[in-house]
């Protein structure tokens, strides 16, 4: 009688790790759903700034090159005290800095600036607006690296 109750609790075990066994794999294969999912929207996300970022270059470059004084010297000075917003790291021992000739505004709300550091060169998208003292804000839309 002992032996058949070890057999049984032996058995019932044996369906418990098989349990156990099959919700883990149900639930690894769920989570591998889940991140490919994620990576899928990651990707079309990227892909979308990415075109964002190529239809504002196109737009940048297409226009005619400005005149300096087409873009107003307090918002210029503003931007050039500015390098700290530059996102993109800079290498061999490099320090990024605006173009000035390259600034472009682009809107009443936004600017277009190509970047570099003697090594590398990049392009930024920003949003500017008045502050209330006559200076700038800005904040960094898009940054890419060339």
């Amino acid at each position: 009688m002992l032996g058949a109750v070890n057999d049984t609790r032996r058995q019932n075990s044996a369906v418990l790790w098989i349990a156990v066994a099959v919700l883990i794999a149900v639930y690894a294969g769920w989570m591998t759903v889940q991140y490919d999912r994620q990576r899928d929207l990651l990707t079309d996300a990227h892909t979308r700034h990415q075109q964002l970022v190529e239809q504002f270059q196109a737009l940048a470059s297409a226009r005619p090159a400005a005149p300096a004084a087409a873009v107003p010297e307090p918002l210029l000075v503003a931007l050039l005290r500015r390098p700290d917003l530059i996102p993109i790291e800079p290498v061999l021992g490099g320090t990024f800095y605006y173009l000035e000739d390259s600034v472009r505004v682009l809107s009443d709300r936004h600017l277009y600036v190509a970047v570099e550091d003697g090594h590398i060169a990049g392009h930024l998208l920003l949003e500017y607006r008045a502050a209330s003292d006559g200076g700038y804000t800005f904040q960094v839309m898009s940054a890419s690296q060339d």
